[in-house]
């Protein structure tokens, strides 16, 4: 919990916070009323909502905005993952904080205001339609959590439309493996950078997770990978799902580019934003913030011989790819990428034309074929 410790006192839950520069504990209820930690949390919660409603003024005046600084954003900093809430805050900042619209008190909103809170947003910014469903999201969210504090009776997002979208749907870049090539050729003087773009590339890693990996998670004999931890900033997680914390299989080449790594790590420096000015682990695999140093290094370097850098993740999409045209099918790729669902990586992250459906058109047409010339 942010700025608030349980206390289990007498047989009750209390709540203990700082207020006025004095600590103090609120009586939530007593012990036989929980069956969960998660319920006493949720208690809480509510209590501290209630006090932080007192400072803002009557529940009934509280806006969306102010809701959603005072309470959700801080709630979700303490359930979520840091890259999703820097997301989350990042949404609300850039779209919906300011509006006329999002100064309404919460109780009033109705599922028109809503739809027009999100037209006024549609309008005033060119943004897709994937966009514009994350803003959705994100407020449906919000109104859920004000309902459960009893806030408000019913998510008026529920029923609103997505509005219409003037953005054309922009396809996510993949790199394939003559690119990938040129890439790592071009870092072949930067040790460290050349290691992680081809952790990324033949492993398929996500940024987080390859900028977590120790030396330790590397088994050279069995030649894996195994995804034990994630770092995003200065803050380490566990895996995101069951799924990916698993082992990946090492390549040979991949293999080769560590042990040139390991063996000459390089003392090159490079510029790592404040934000990632981390104490690294001494066994940590790359001691360089690789968050923002894409754009920074990685993109003039690569300019230079003809290929854009399309992010981080396009690595992992490329590996998607590039193992189902050379004809792996999509649960084995799904394996490789260690996602919970297949829908997933057929939705988002093959970016080729299937074989299969190739191979059937042209039976197809010998069909045909066959049958005129008869």
């Amino acid at each position: 919990m942010r700025n608030g410790s349980l206390l289990l006192s007498h047989d009750a839950w209390f709540v203990r916070l700082y207020v006025g520069g004095k600590q103090r504990a609120y009586r939530l209820g007593p012990k036989r009323q929980f069956m969960t930690k998660k319920e006493v949390r949720a208690a809480a919660d509510r209590k501290m909502l209630e006090l932080r409603m007192v400072d803002a003024g009557s529940a009934g005046r509280i806006t969306l905005e102010t809701f959603v600084r005072l309470w959700y954003l801080k709630l979700q900093a303490e359930r979520l993952r840091p890259s999703t809430v820097d997301e989350y805050e990042g949404m609300f900042n850039r779209y919906i904080a300011g509006r006329n619209e999002a100064k309404r008190p919460l109780t009033e909103y109705k599922t028109h205001h809503v739809q027009a809170l999100l037209g006024g947003i549609a309008t005033d910014n060119e943004l897709s339609r994937e966009t514009l469903k994350h803003i959705k999201a994100f407020l449906s969210g919000v109104f859920r959590h004000a309902v459960a504090a009893g806030l408000r009776e019913g998510n008026p997002v529920r029923d609103t439309l997505l509005p219409k979208s003037n953005k054309p749907t922009v396809t996510p870049g993949v790199y394939t493996l003559a690119q990938i090539d040129t890439i790592l050729a071009a870092l072949a003087g930067h040790p460290a950078l050349r290691a992680a773009v081809a952790v990324g590339a033949y492993a398929g890693l996500r940024r987080s997770e390859i900028a977590g990996l120790h030396w330790s998670d590397y088994d050279a004999k069995e030649h894996t990978l195994t995804v034990q931890r994630t770092r995003w900033r200065n803050a380490i997680n566990p895996p995101k799902s069951a799924a990916s914390a698993s082992w990946v299989p090492v390549i040979p080449k991949l293999a080769a580019i560590l042990a040139e790594y390991q063996a000459k790590p390089g003392k090159r420096r490079y510029s790592v934003p404040r934000s990632e000015n981390a104490v690294y682990d001494a066994d940590a695999m790359f001691k360089v913030g690789l968050y923002d140093i894409g754009r920074s290094t990685i993109k003039p370097l690569i300019t230079k011989h003809q290929v854009p850098w399309l992010g981080w993740h396009a690595l992992r999409r490329g590996l998607a790819s590039n193992l189902f045209e050379l004809g792996c099918d999509d649960l084995t790729v799904m394996r490789i990428l260690r996602h919970a669902s297949v829908t997933v990586t057929r939705a988002h992250y093959i970016r080729v034309r299937d074989p299969k459906v190739e191979d059937a058109m042209a039976r197809l047409n010998a069909a045909l074929e066959i049958r005129q010339n008869e």
